[in-house]
């Protein structure tokens, strides 16, 4: 069953907030910043987040809806990437050298949470039809 276009809508709007979330979340706890290093980080996080679903999530959105189902797996393996492929083209162009796997599971861990949080939305709460 497809989501409404409302859902879908905020799907994209919420699930790169709270991936940013996750990332920028510890460091309100840290010793030095507190709230204010935790709320830039979130900003710059949110930020990478709304680009990379921009230039890659809408358009696989929209592909991986016509091909296959999109189920909470799909979701959360194409948030991963999404969330990876950016930073690893820019490291290809700017110097034609790869991404630590350091560096892509620090992006991978909350783009996978990032694409079931779309999942969720967009498709989670819907009612059965009868």
């Amino acid at each position: 069953m497809a989501p409404s276009v409302t859902r879908t809508i905020l799907a994209f709007i919420i699930a790169p907030a709270c991936a940013a979330l996750i990332l920028a979340f510890p460091f309100l706890f840290g010793s030095t910043g507190g709230v204010a290093l935790a709320l830039a980080l979130w900003l710059a996080f949110a930020s990478y987040g709304y680009i990379a679903t921009l230039l890659f999530g809408v358009p696989a959105f929209l592909f991986l809806k016509k091909h296959i189902p999109l189920t909470p797996f799909v979701c959360g393996i194409a948030g991963a990437l999404i969330s990876v492929l950016p930073l690893a083209l820019l490291r290809l162009l700017a110097d034609g050298s790869v991404l630590e796997m350091g560096h892509a599971t620090f992006l991978a861990a909350p783009g996978l949470l990032g694409g079931l949080f779309f999942w969720f939305l967009a498709f989670g709460m819907q009612k059965p039809r009868q």
